[in-house]
């Protein structure tokens, strides 16, 4: 999906996402207008949330613990074997 790519492997000079880079990098959408794109985001429940670069935990031993999981759940000779694929799974209400 484009929105899970980076802007600049678009064409875009941008770091993040906007209207008007998606528009660029969509033309066979045919959308003339922002708020068109908009609209076609709200109808598929696309959503705007910008990601958070940390966590905050009480727990002390946070760190240790995630790094184990991540150690558990990708081990070093595995994810070198994994290609970069974006999964996009769409909310049920």
């Amino acid at each position: 999906m484009i929105l899970h790519s980076e802007p600049e492997s678009w064409g875009s000079s941008q770091s993040r996402w906007t209207l008007d880079s998606l528009l660029e990098a969509c033309p066979w959408l045919h959308l003339e207008s922002r708020g068109g794109l908009c609209q076609l985001l709200q109808r598929l429940d696309i959503r705007h949330k910008r990601a958070r670069a940390y966590l905050h935990s009480p727990d002390p031993d946070y760190v240790a613990k995630v790094n184990y999981l991540q150690a558990c759940l990708w081990p070093a000779s595995a994810t070198a074997a994994i290609p970069n694929v974006a999964v996009w799974v769409r909310s049920i209400r």
